[in-house]
This record gives structure tokens, C-alpha cells and sequence, in this order.
């Protein structure tokens, strides 16, 4: 009885995680966009920390930009080391990745990327879709590890 209810738990794990992950793949849509409007900036924090640029929390004071006809996604990318953000852009670009990736050896940077197909729609700041698919995979194991622990009776 256990041995079939840990093969059941490790086959919902592996398609939840499976899942989770497609936040990670590059999104696709049809409709070409051909009069995109983004919001168009960039900051590097090499010397110091500014956690008020315009780029960060003030998009009223950042210019807008009409983007090319093979532009098609509006992007947030910002990079975070140790939880501090070292570089943040805004624009507009063919290609979007959207989600949380690590990069470096050593010193491990995150670079996490948000995409969108609206009028001025990259507003947000590009972090929290790893934390956002983590909840979301924990919430549904618990969720997935309850039901299998309480079974729910039919009538």
C-alpha cells in the first residue's frame, strides 16, 4: 500500500514540476505586433545602489518607445546578486524568456525576466516569477500530499 502511494506522490511530483517549469520557456503568441509601445530604460548599479531610479519605481518620469515591426514583447530584465538588484532594463524585444535563471560561478547572479504584449505594459519589476512557480509547485504538492493523506468521500 505505501510502496504504490510513494510511485503515485513521485509521478504527481515529476508532472507538477513539469508543470511549473513551462514558466520558463519562451512565450509564444500569434498575433503579430506591429505598433508595440514600451516603456525604454536601463540601469547598472556598479558604484552604489539606488533603489529610486526612474527605471526602478518612478515609469512617469521614463520614456516611452515605439518599437520596431520585429519587436514583438514589451521586457523587464533585472539582475539580482544577494538579493540586491545590480541592473534593471525596460524595452522591447523580438525574443522574451520569461522567468528566473542563474548565472555565474561563484557569485551567483539572477537574472529574472518578465514579458508582455501591451501598450506599455512592462510596468512590473521583473523578479518574483521564481518565487511566484515555487508557491504555486508547493501549494499544489501540499495540496497533492493532503488529499492522498485525508481521502475525500463521495457521499
Amino acid at each position: 500500500m505505501f510502496q504504490n502511494f510513494w510511485k503515485m506522490l513521485c509521478l504527481r511530483l515529476l508532472i507538477i514540476s513539469i508543470i511549473c517549469l513551462n514558466s520558463h520557456v519562451r512565450i509564444v503568441m500569434s498575433a503579430a505586433v506591429s505598433n508595440l509601445t514600451c516603456y525604454d530604460c536601463s540601469d547598472s548599479f556598479k558604484n552604489f545602489w539606488d533603489p529610486f531610479t526612474p527605471c526602478q519605481r518612478n515609469l512617469s518620469a521614463v520614456r516611452l518607445r515605439q518599437c520596431h515591426v520585429q519587436d514583438r514583447y514589451c521586457k523587464v530584465e533585472r539582475i539580482s546578486l544577494k538579493s540586491i538588484t545590480i541592473s534593471i532594463s525596460r524595452g522591447c524585444v523580438s525574443e522574451c524568456y520569461y522567468g528566473c535563471k542563474a548565472h555565474g560561478y561563484g557569485i551567483t547572479q539572477l537574472r529574472c525576466t518578465s514579458c508582455c504584449q501591451g501598450y506599455a505594459c512592462n510596468t512590473d519589476n521583473g523578479s518574483g516569477m521564481l518565487d511566484s512557480s515555487m508557491s504555486t509547485f508547493m501549494f499544489i504538492l501540499t495540496l497533492d500530499i493532503i488529499s492522498q493523506i485525508i481521502p475525500i468521500s463521495g457521499g
